[in-house]
């Protein structure tokens, strides 16, 4: 990014340890908000478990890690011009 005096490195950097730290906090079980970027959880599809004790780990069938804009972000998207992919050199 040229619009900064900060070392890209240093941006680098800061985003994998808060990435490193995004995902600590999810395996524990908690939602991470980001302020006015939003947040973001983990969710779990598995087999369906007719007891407590048949709910095992080898039934999970998929892990996803979910986005949730903030109300700033899904309204700065209404500013967005979408444009053609040929038409973006005009």
């Amino acid at each position: 990014c040229t619009d900064s005096t900060v070392d890209p490195d240093e941006v680098r950097l800061a985003l994998r340890r808060t990435f490193k730290k995004t995902l600590e906090f999810l395996s524990l079980g908690f939602s991470v908000h980001f302020g006015d970027l939003g947040y973001f959880n983990i969710r779990i599809s598995s087999e369906g478990s007719d007891t407590e004790r048949e709910a095992t780990p080898d039934k999970i069938r998929r892990k996803r890690i979910v986005y949730y804009p903030s109300s700033f972000m899904r309204n700065g998207i209404n500013s967005v011009i979408v444009r053609r992919f040929a038409d973006r050199k005009k």
